[in-house]
């Protein structure tokens, strides 16, 4: 029996499960179609992919061969390109829209075998996504966040997305997009670790005494992170374990990805 994920509300009143499917590192460019399923069978329910990742048609190909139903699935996906290539906002949308659609990934074969079965071809595609976010104010082809976000609000408009929102912004940028904006962003995705730094394990921490912990609870460092992160977001920090993680953290700042300068 698959157990029920614990979700929270966002402005707007949509329900996201509280724990994510991540299709970045080690699944750069390389299809995880294969994990998908497998999470989804574990009781994932919340995936997250992004132009970046190069790996969108996975989602797609893993709704394909899981038993479920897509409304069962809560999707958030990302867009921006590094550099200056040639991208905006409702592009990269149809992009992740094609790339996810499930029917592309069947065999001709099978489908026929589904529109014997009176499966029309609409009913077998992704036409929105539950979340889309500007991955980084850095990633947005010479788009003004001002100019980014109007696109955004647009294509919600739409029902391309039922929620939008910013990832990777710092307190300056949700400011300056404060001054325009008609639809309040539903989130703000950044990256959480001990570091305040954006890596999930980091170097120092682990030096210091993961390993240590993974011995003592008999858990991967990667479950004792995760423990971290629920308490840290959750309300206090309430086993001595966890404060040392957190106290760890604060003797050295660090991100990882895509501006490791920007606050």
């Amino acid at each position: 029996m698959v157990a029920i994920m614990p979700v929270v509300k966002l402005n707007r009143g949509s329900e996201v499960p509280v724990l994510t499917f991540g299709t970045a590192a080690p699944y750069l460019g390389k299809d995880c179609s294969d994990a998908i399923v497998q999470a989804l069978r574990a009781g994932f329910r919340h995936f997250d992919t992004a132009q970046l990742y190069r790996n969108q048609e996975s989602m797609g190909k893993a709704l394909a061969l899981w038993e479920g139903d897509r409304k069962e699935v809560y999707i958030t996906a990302k867009w921006g390109l590094m550099g200056n290539q040639k991208n905006d906002a409702r592009s990269a949308l149809n992009e992740t829209l094609r790339l996810v659609r499930v029917w592309g990934f069947m065999s001709k074969r099978y489908q026929n075998r589904l529109l014997n079965m009176g499966l029309a071809l609409m009913q077998m595609r992704l036409d929105y996504v539950d979340m889309f976010l500007m991955h980084s104010p850095i990633t947005l082809s010479g788009l003004t966040l001002t100019e980014a976000w109007a696109q955004m609000e647009h294509l919600r408009a739409e029902g391309k997305c039922k929620d939008i929102g910013v990832s990777n912004c710092a307190s300056l940028d949700i400011r300056e997009l404060s001054k325009n904006w008609n639809v309040v962003p539903a989130v703000n995705q950044i990256e959480l670790s001990p570091h305040n730094a954006h890596a999930p394990r980091s170097i120092a921490c682990r030096r210091i005494f993961l390993g240590e912990l993974s011995e003592k609870l008999d858990l991967t460092e990667g479950q004792i992170l995760f423990k971290w992160a629920q308490q840290t977001m959750d309300g206090p920090v309430v086993t001595e374990d966890m404060r040392r993680i957190s106290e760890a953290g604060k003797e050295r700042y660090y991100r990882r990805y895509l501006d490791p300068f920007r606050p």
